[in-house]
């Protein structure tokens, strides 16, 4: 009795076991167990139903299929997370990334008709945002969902919140209110006055033509948000852009120079750049030199450093600085496609200056990490019909 008795707790044991094994592992196919201590746990039902939306959007932009099988494939997926996502609730019902979830995809299955469902629709998404009034994330799908019912102060509300809690967020902020058609001044007015919100409002209102009065926006707050280096870059891109390269210098002269190092740099590297477009090679070259200096770490300030080289006449201290920017982004272990480029400026250096042997090492680097490299391509086909050597 004992030996059969141990023989079934031991085999009560392995069942316990694979049961927990398959809800870790598999729990889009693991049913019935949601509520009990075998279920998958809610975090892993979440990221499964987080794997079904990402399928459904691919399914969606698969051009291999037609029209009624991408939107067919790509119901069924919503319907699939759905599930998942319901099951999650029922394993732990105070969940508010769920739950805006929950309301995001059955917006998208089947839009409310009718004020009761219209409301059933919108107290999910009132409850989701109080259990989550921290969360950026939630309160940004949130926003987009309002957006979607139509109801555009209240979605524009839930976006501003989103920005405030993680300013990171408004690129993506940004982005999803020029697909809702909000004109960027609109944006400007509705999301922090936070440099990150300037710096992504700069798209919108250059596809809308509208440089100049992006730049009148930023004067202003240079001298508050001015040491931030993606403002300063968006700043001097924008002058750069409208030919003002004077206003450029003297306002990046009347700011500087900054303490913080990194502010410092892009103040220096937007200054070499107005100097040379104002034909002063010479200081250019200088302010591009301490702008690495300060910061020799950092790949771009390298790479900025050998074009400006490279447009004053200065190949030979090009190759020295895409070299030490190769270096960095091997060294950081950067997408060969970037590699692949910085091989190709090397070429580019290495031709100007005449070594066409070199040049052709460098070209072909970079054919190596990118065969679609367009440029380093031609020139590989040039050299070779050149050498007489293609076949």
């Amino acid at each position: 009795m004992l030996f059969v008795s141990g023989l079934t707790g031991l085999g009560l044991f392995a069942w316990l076991a694979v049961q927990v094994y398959r809800a870790k592992t598999d729990a889009a196919h693991f049913d019935g167990w949601d509520a009990w201590l075998l279920g998958p746990s809610p975090s892993a039902l979440n990221d499964a139903a987080r794997r079904r939306i990402e399928e459904g959007f691919a399914k969606l932009n698969d051009r291999a299929l037609s029209a009624a099988d991408r939107i067919e494939a790509y119901r069924e997926s919503l319907a699939s997370a759905d599930r998942l996502l319901t099951r999650s609730l029922r394993a732990q019902p105070a969940q508010a990334w769920t739950l805006a979830k929950v309301a995001a995809v059955r917006w998208e299955l089947a839009p409310p008709v009718g004020q009761e469902a219209m409301q059933g629709h919108l107290e999910l998404i009132r409850l989701a945002s109080a259990m989550a009034p921290t969360d950026p994330d939630v309160q940004r799908d949130l926003g987009k969902l309002l957006l979607l019912t139509g109801r555009r102060d209240e979605g524009s509300t839930y976006l501003r919140r989103a920005a405030e809690l993680n300013p990171a967020t408004a690129r993506a902020i940004v982005e999803l209110m020029v697909d809702f058609g909000f004109d960027p001044r609109e944006m400007l007015e509705t999301l922090p006055r936070a440099p990150e919100t300037l710096v992504a409002l700069r798209a919108p209102f250059l596809e809308a033509g509208r440089e100049e009065e992006y730049l009148e926006i930023l004067v202003p707050d240079l001298a508050s948000v001015g040491t931030d280096p993606a403002v300063l870059r968006s700043f001097g891109e924008t002058c750069l852009r409208l030919g003002q390269s004077q206003r450029l210098l003297e306002a990046l002269e009347r700011l500087g120079p900054f303490e913080d190092p990194d502010a410092e740099a892009e103040r220096l590297l937007q200054v070499a750049w107005a100097l040379l477009d104002l034909d002063d090679d010479a200081a250019a070259l200088r302010h591009a030199d301490l702008a690495r200096e300060l910061r020799p770490e950092i790949e771009r300030y390298h790479d900025q450093a050998g074009a400006i080289a490279a447009r004053a006449g200065r190949p030979e201290i090009a190759i020295e600085a895409f070299r030490r920017a190769l270096a960095i982004a091997a060294r950081n272990a950067e997408s060969a496609e970037r590699r692949a480029i910085l091989y190709r400026k090397i070429g580019q250096a290495l031709d100007v200056q005449g070594s066409s042997d070199q040049a052709y090492d460098a070209y072909k680097r970079a054919l190596a990490l990118d065969p679609l490299e367009p440029y380093a391509a031609r020139r590989v086909r040039e050299m070779e019909d050149a050498a007489g050597v293609r076949r």
